[in-house]
């Protein structure tokens, strides 16, 4: 991870030979262990990233460090920086500019970063030489690995449990459960509702008006899928051909899907200065505390966007600042101008479409996809898509498709996408828990407005034939 500051990203980005020598030579490893952190970044599409720092002492009191980056879901390890005989103060400043946290595992964080390791290497995700001498600061690794993510997730886990631990009076929460427990809480199995009879389902509406929004999930997300089924289905519009022919299609052909970093932004090429300045501009927003100066970082950008008019991530970080600073209108502006200037630019069309999802525009949304609804119709010539392409846009899509009353198309595609993500179980898992949470919460607004429209529960029951 590069650091704030440009004369200190270039230190770590550009390693010196006699620092990947002293790493190489098996004496970073050999120094007593120093202090160990661990916190959170995001990557483009906002996908969680785990940051881990392990550090070790030298006996004149400097350090000797590795930093690494892990996602979580597609088990993709890189390494931010490595050095030796850092001076202290320099590491302090890191820790505090990321927010990292202190961690006194070091077995555990150990595993976590060789299992990721392995499983990048398995999944044939493409990595920077470098990070085989960054991992020499740890010992070798270890004799058995088990190849997925488990350990990191039951590590984040006890993370938030002990962050909760001082509040015992707060009410259980979805979000605060284990990462395991969210998904089983995510699987439709009909059967579990379907011998309901009236109070089962009046003791469970009971419970909804308690607990709102992602809450609804605590009990599962099989009521609110069966309702949607049974009463919400039904009634939505039929599919146009152009969409019922993608449906078809979408089960039937899957796209080859890759790991493998970005080597182009749509059909542009970065060039080595502006990844690093993209670079500096996206951890500056990323720290996201309460000195940082948006409308600066906006105004910096715009600047570097006149030089480099072609790229379209400097437009996107405008855009992100804009979110950040929950400034709606600026937002819709930036998503559009981005858009317009870049339409074949996949990120800027989902940004655009969740912009006007937003403001339930969904005549627009049509327009924008103007017919093609898969990946591979809009980019006839590709035939590979990263993770965060494929599941950021289907996303999108398939809210969309919910919300504008598309219901069979919506249903369809939820489904066959739940399907694939078993396929790709750690690069999809986290679309999967957000697709989830975000058909249970339209459910629980159907319901609501069902009951102020409508009638009584007992007239949404007859439905459910109870």
């Amino acid at each position: 991870m590069a650091k704030k500051k440009k004369k200190k990203q270039q230190q770590y980005t550009q390693v010196a030979q006699n620092e990947k020598q002293y790493f190489e030579s098996g004496r970073a490893r050999k120094l007593p262990l120093g202090k160990m952190f661990m916190g959170e970044s995001h990557d483009d599409s906002g996908s969680n990233l785990h940051l881990i720092l392990i550090t070790r002492e030298h006996i004149n009191g400097n350090l000797a460090i590795a930093n690494f980056v892990i996602d979580p879901y597609s088990g993709l390890l890189d390494y931010g920086f490595y050095d030796y005989n850092v001076l202290p103060e320099i590491v302090e400043n890191f820790v505090k500019n990321y927010n990292l946290e202190l961690y006194e595992d070091y077995e555990s964080l150990r595993q976590t970063i060789y299992e990721a390791n392995a499983l990048s290497r398995v999944n044939g995700f493409e990595r920077r030489p470098e990070l085989s001498v960054a991992l020499k600061i740890l010992e070798e690794a270890p004799a058995e690995l088990s190849y997925d993510l488990s350990l990191l997730n039951k590590w984040m886990s006890v993370v938030e449990k002990e962050e909760n631990s001082s509040a015992e009076d707060m009410p259980l929460s979805f979000k605060d459960l284990p990462f395991e427990e969210q998904l089983d809480l995510l699987i439709y199995e009909p059967e579990e509702v379907e011998s309901w009879n009236k109070s089962d389902w009046e003791g469970y509406f009971s419970d909804l008006k308690q607990n709102r929004q992602t809450e609804c999930l605590l009990n599962g997300i099989s009521p609110l899928l069966y309702l949607f089924e049974k009463c919400i289905l039904p009634t939505g519009q039929a599919p146009d051909t152009a969409l019922a022919q993608a449906m078809e299609k979408f089960i039937r052909h899957p796209v080859v899907l890759t790991g493998q970093p970005f080597k182009k932004v749509g059909e542009y090429t970065l060039s080595e200065k502006e990844a690093k300045i993209y670079l500096s501009y996206y951890n500056e927003i990323n720290r996201r505390d309460s000195s940082t100066d948006y409308w600066k970082i906006i105004n910096k950008i715009r600047k570097t966007s006149e030089k480099f008019p072609d790229n379209p991530q400097f437009y996107n970080l405008i855009m992100v600042c804009y979110q950040l600073l929950e400034d709606e209108e600026e937002v819709y502006v930036a998503a559009q101008k981005t858009y317009n200037k870049f339409p074949e630019y996949l990120f800027a069309k989902i940004q655009y479409i969740q912009v006007l999802l937003q403001r339930k525009d969904f005549d627009q949304i049509k327009e924008v996809l103007n017919g093609k609804y898969l990946l591979e119709d809009m980019y006839p010539r590709r035939n590979v898509f990263h993770y965060s392409e494929y599941k950021n846009y289907y996303l999108v899509f398939i809210e969309y498709l919910i919300h504008s009353g598309q219901y069979d198309a919506g249903w369809h595609f939820y489904k066959a996408f739940v399907e694939i993500s078993y396929e790709h179980s750690a690069a999809l898992e986290d679309i999967r828990l957000s697709l989830g949470a975000s058909m249970g919460n339209f459910v629980v607004k159907w319901i609501d407005l069902y009951m102020e429209t409508e009638g009584s529960i007992d007239e949404l029951l007859k439905y459910l034939g109870v």
